[in-house]
Parts: C-alpha cells; structure tokens; sequence
C-alpha cells in the first residue's frame, strides 16, 4: 500500500486489488475500529424491523463482507434485512440497487456505476444487477470513465443522483488506471465548486494524476478516513452501513511500502526517470486509441510513476502534465533521490512576484501551484501573474503558516524551494 499526502486537501492511497475489501458494519463512523478503511454508501436510515431497531443498508449496487453481531441489535437487523434484498453464502451478500424499489427509487430499474472486483482485477462499468459472482462491487457517482469526462446533465443525473452529492467538501473516491487493473486508488479529496462535475473540477484533478475510471462514494458532508490508524479527516458521527478497507488484513505481510509526502513534497522520494527517445505524445490512456494532450520533446526527462495496464506503455510526469507514453520510446535511468523543486521544468524566480508579473518565474510559480494541487487552482501554465495565481497563492500561505498577502516573496520562496 502506498500513501501520498499530496497536500491537507489531497491524499491519494494506491491499493494492491488483492488487499481491497468491502465490509459492511452498521456503526458510527467514529468506533468503526478499522485501521485503513472510508465510509462508503451514502446514509440511509430504516426502522422496519420487529422489535423495532434502527440499522442502515446501502443505497446501491454492493457485495460485500458481512459480520453478524448478534448482540447488538441494529447489527442484526442490518445483517438480517441486507440478506433479504440480495442473495448471500453466510460471509458475503449482494445487494441490488436497481432492482429494490422501497426507499430506493431513484435508481430503481437504472443502469448504475459501480466498482467491481473479480479474479484478482478491478474495474469501474454501468451495471444493472449485481451477484455473488464479484469478490466486491460498490457503486458512486461516474466522475470519470475510459479516460474522459462525463457529461452531468445527459450522462449522470439520469442515473438518479441529486447533485447534492458533489458540492464543496471532502470526498471519498475510487479510482483506476486502466481496464483490468491491479490496483485501486482510494482518494480523500476536498473539491470547491457546487457540483465538480459540471464544473469539470473532478475531472481536472483526477486527470492531471493519469486516472483512467473514477467514482465518487458516500455523501457530500459524510466523510470518514483513516489511515494507518490515523484520523484524516471525519464529518458528523452517523451510522454507516458500509466501509471500504484498504491494506493487508491483520497478520498479512505488506506488500509494498508506506510513504507520506506533506503540502505536496517529494522530497527524500525516490523517483523512477527516462529520456525520451523521439519526439514523444503523451495521452489520456495507455494506448494509441487515446487523445494526445501533450507532446514531449526528444531527449526530455521524465518522471515515470508507474506501468500502466499494460507493459509497453508507461504512466509519466513531464512539465506538470501526467498521462501514458509509449515505453518503447523510453529509455529507463536509475532510480535517484529526488525533490519537487528539481522536476520544475521552468526557471526558480529571483525577484518578489505580484500581480501583473509575467515570465518563466511566473510559470514556475504556476507549475508548483499546480503539483502541489493548492486549491483553488492557479489556472493554465501562461506565465501571468493574475486574479487566479494570486487567490492560489493566498491560499498555499494560509495553509503554509506565511504571510497571507498573494505575493510571492523571500520567505515564500524560501518555503516553496524547500519541497
């Protein structure tokens, strides 16, 4: 499991398929007493048990993990009435978003985004049942699919969501890179605009990471995290019915290493690089079928974060763009100790910049705005220094503990060099 703590309003978790589980619980989130875990479906509450007892189920398409608590009551009920909406083996049951109707209209009968494991490989597909066929299944609003953005109005609303799902909070996202992938990317992530999607906030960020299908789980204002045991962020303490774990099981090795970053550093990281062999498109995907939104020079160095789907094709970092290259056109160098500031393709500014400045300075303020993924964002790579660059920057020296006046001075500078 890899952790990336891309700033306080970003981490990005990298999770082996194998290591991906979804359990329901049907207890606060605050006492949930995972260790690696997020909140899942949305909150729903029922009460139609007898003895009355309050428990929660999903709102969705989900397989999952069951545990029977016989001594609490709403764990009962909540085990009890989850096998009655969908078949179960004892340990595991499949829900049926689509094709419950009580208290679920919505998506009755739709055709529904859903995260799917089986046979060791994720994937993110409209389905309109679900079964115990999956490992896991759970479903969230379409973010992101095969690599482009998706439409709200014509694409994900007709699905049943609200748009209250997608205001400015925090947010728990799954994320893939590719078709049959072997990991799942579970994202914390505090969006800004009323709805991120036809904002294209979403999309911008989970492009900019090279995502290929993404989907957004639980509530907007509903939020848990923990990692490695750590509180990172919780909104309200309601009763969750489902969570999603990420990481070995107790007394399973680790497969992979732990690494945070703060504010957005790389430092003391080891980056794998290359050099390009030919002039050399960088695309939304890895394969030729997918749109170029880049061309890298020959002989340029870049940053190769990881294979994609498939072994010929490398998703990599070049000039604060990341996507998927050939590898054939690449030449691998060993992997060396790296900082944020050395990847930083522009020239380090020597002067105080304020609004109204412009040049390469500029841009490289810009380009760290943008890898440290400070929100709100600084806008295009241009070179100019206007009203976006200047709220970016606010906002990365409140969050820094500097002077909050929008120019970048010494001792912004001194701190932005440091990553």
């Amino acid at each position: 499991m890899n952790v990336n703590k891309v700033s306080n309003s970003l981490w990005i978790v990298e999770c082996p398929v194998k290591d991906f589980r979804v359990t329901m619980l049907n207890s606060p989130k605050k006492v949930s007493g995972k260790k690696n875990f997020a909140n899942a479906h949305f909150f729903q509450k029922y009460d139609e048990a007898s003895p009355k007892a309050e428990f929660t189920l999903p709102i969705g398409h989900c397989v999952c993990d069951v545990k029977l608590d016989t001594s609490i009551a709403r764990h009962y009920w909540c085990d009890l009435h989850m096998k009655k909406r969908g078949p179960s083996n004892g340990t595991k049951v499949a829900f049926d978003g689509s094709n419950w109707e009580f208290n679920n209209k919505q998506f009755h009968g739709k055709m529904l985004t859903t995260l799917t494991v089986k046979g060791g490989v994720a994937n993110i597909q409209d389905l309109g049942t679900v079964n115990l066929s999956y490992d896991y299944a759970v479903m969230g609003v379409p973010l992101m699919l095969n690599g482009k953005d998706v439409i709200w109005k014509k694409y994900v609303k007709p699905q049943g969501w609200y748009g209250n799902e997608l205001y400015g909070t925090y947010h728990t996202i799954l994320a893939i890179k590719g078709a049959n992938a072997k990991s799942i990317y579970v994202i914390g992530w505090k969006s800004t605009t009323d709805n991120m999607i036809s904002s294209g906030e979403a999309y911008r960020m989970l492009s900019k990471y090279g995502f290929y299908s993404a989907i957004k789980l639980d509530g907007g204002g509903s939020f848990i995290m923990d990692i490695d045991g750590s509180r990172l962020q919780t909104f309200e303490n309601r009763l969750i019915n489902t969570v999603i774990e990420f990481g070995p099981t107790s007394g399973t090795p680790t497969t992979g290493t732990t690494t945070a970053t703060t504010s957005g550093s790389s430092a003391g990281s080891t980056k794998k690089t290359g050099k390009t062999t030919a002039n050399l498109n960088m695309r939304t995907g890895p394969g030729q079928n997918y749109s170029s939104i880049h061309v890298i020079p020959k002989g340029a160095t870049v940053t190769i974060n990881t294979g994609a789907s498939s072994s010929s094709w490398y998703n990599v970092t070049y000039g604060g763009k990341t996507g998927y290259c050939s590898a054939s056109y690449i030449t691998t160098v060993s992997a060396t100790s790296t900082k944020l500031v050395s990847q930083n393709p522009y020239s380090a500014p020597t002067r105080t910049l304020k609004r109204g400045c412009s040049g390469n300075d500029v841009k490289w303020l810009q380009w760290m705005l943008v890898k440290l993924n400070v929100t709100p964002p600084p806008g295009s790579i241009d070179g100019s220094f206007g009203p976006s660059v200047y709220k970016s920057v606010v906002a990365w020296q409140k969050a820094n503990g500097l002077s909050a006046d929008g120019s970048f001075g010494p001792a912004s500078r001194a701190k932005m060099l440091s990553l």
